[in-house]
């Protein structure tokens, strides 16, 4: 009990310090931040692909976008606050898939609840173990060095030591899941579930927007992205959707899917020049 009270009290003077060990965990840490914050005008809802859009150049945005996860999860939280905000940005990538039911367990868990609100040093961000590790390697591994960076500095230390191999390897894996063919039931289930929650978001007065985020031009017209891409514009004209052009140039990415940062800077630029110029906006 003493070491826990300290552990609370050391916590109460040093409210940014977190750290998570996993996926999951950011994302449920992720998930929280947005449940506990009532002043958000803009949410973006996605899979990994959109944690690339860097929301510190974009004016009151909140990334929700869930790493291994996808729109649904998000959209479930949104419609759980129950506190909306006055724009939703939809990726479209992974529209295929379905929600995790575990997460939707665990971040809606009363004790979860209760924690979050009146227990911080039980928060999962807050864990002992993952901050110890975070601070260690900030102060000695290579995130101490990457900390010191500029993002110019950042971007030209990711050129020199580009690993060809490794990326053509995780490329490989990503053309094989874009090769498959796409079950077209269960994507229309997918479709009817985000039918729902689009009439649901613009009962309350919110609008929404579909994107899709750039990945490698070898991907981009192989069996699942255009089938979902064929879905997709079939379903924002019956929805009456407004979607943010897709940018045609050519995208850098890690594994052929996820862009490296001078690429996310570039889109974070054409996805701001595109959301300043929607309706919304025009006043």
């Amino acid at each position: 009990m003493v070491v826990f009270f300290s552990y609370t009290v050391f916590l109460s003077f040093f409210p940014n310090i977190e750290g998570t060990q996993s996926y999951w965990q950011l994302n449920l840490t992720t998930a929280q931040k947005y449940l506990d914050n009532d002043s958000l005008q803009n949410i973006i809802v996605g899979s990994s692909l959109s944690t690339k859009i860097l929301t510190d150049s974009l004016s009151h945005f909140f990334n929700l976008a869930l790493i291994g996860q996808g729109v649904y999860d998000g959209l479930k939280v949104i419609k759980y606050k129950n506190n909306f905000p006055q724009n939703v940005f939809i990726e479209t990538n992974y529209i295929d898939r379905p929600e995790k039911k575990d997460f939707q367990h665990t971040l809606f868990s009363p004790f979860a609840a209760f924690v979050s609100k009146n227990i911080p040093s039980l928060r999962i961000e807050k864990h002992p173990i993952p901050i110890i590790i975070k601070e260690m390697q900030l102060l000695f591994g290579n995130d101490r060095k990457a900390k010191k960076m500029s993002i110019q500095q950042m971007i030209a230390y990711s050129k020199q030591h580009k690993n060809d191999l490794l990326f053509d390897k995780k490329f490989k894996i990503e053309e094989a899941v874009y090769s498959e063919k796409i079950d077209s039931l269960a994507l229309l289930k997918r479709l009817e579930e985000l039918s729902f929650y689009v009439r649901f978001l613009k009962s309350k007065g919110v609008n929404v927007y579909f994107f899709e985020m750039p990945v490698n031009p070898k991907l981009v017209h192989l069996n699942k992205a255009k089938s979902i891409r064929m879905a997709m514009t079939d379903f924002i004209k019956k929805e009456k959707i407004n979607f943010i052009q897709s940018d045609t140039s050519s995208y850098q990415t890690n594994d052929g899917i996820h862009l490296n940062l001078e690429e996310s800077i570039k889109y974070t630029h054409y996805f701001k020049s595109q959301v300043l110029s929607m309706p919304h906006n025009q006043n």
